[in-house]
């Protein structure tokens, strides 16, 4: 998905790279708010605060470049159909363990430490071109009525293997490690 040219949300206790932005005032940032700057030139990464995925996904779609944004698996945030038809390439699930969401202190996030948050890279793209090459890769949808139930009312996000469905072409997620 990389290499990248920029973080795009970060601090200097977690900035993946030397050029980043910072929401708040920093030395070592090349500038603050994000939401305000640029995304331009060269591809971006952004593991943006959640509440503002919806925000990013809109400047993306003004901007027409690509990034790779990290969100959580929420298929019923109203951000996550906008994340499907903006995506440009097979999403990437991310491991989850216990080195993922360190605060600075290295306090683990609540999420990870309840089993209940599933992170997932995605390329995105204002591009209306790059979206449609890249729906035409995939499987169309169909809805099988035969199909039994499931017995459980939510299933960990990534395990039936799909993002979801965008302009009828169904979105599996891509793997770092295998599903036992």
């Amino acid at each position: 998905m990389g290499p990248f040219s920029m973080d795009l949300f970060a601090d200097r206790t977690n900035a993946q790279m030397s050029k980043y932005y910072s929401w708040k005032p920093d030395p070592h940032a090349v500038a603050t708010n994000a939401l305000a700057q640029t995304w331009t030139p060269g591809p971006g990464y952004a593991f943006p605060p959640f509440c503002l995925i919806g925000r990013c996904l809109v400047k993306k779609r003004e901007e027409c470049t690509q990034i790779v944004l990290i969100t959580p698996t929420w298929q019923t945030q109203p951000w996550y159909p906008i994340l499907l038809q903006m995506s440009i390439d097979l999403p990437v699930l991310l491991p989850m363990n216990g080195m993922t969401l360190l605060s600075p202190t290295g306090d683990k996030h609540p999420l990870i430490l309840n089993n209940t948050l599933q992170l997932a890279g995605w390329k995105v793209s204002g591009d209306l071109s790059l979206q449609e090459d890249f729906r035409k890769k995939l499987s169309n949808f169909s809805f099988t009525r035969c199909v039994q139930a499931r017995n459980q009312l939510t299933i960990v996000p990534g395990r039936s293997g799909m993002a979801g469905v965008s302009s009828g072409k169904l979105i599996p997620f891509h793997h770092l490690w295998p599903l036992y």
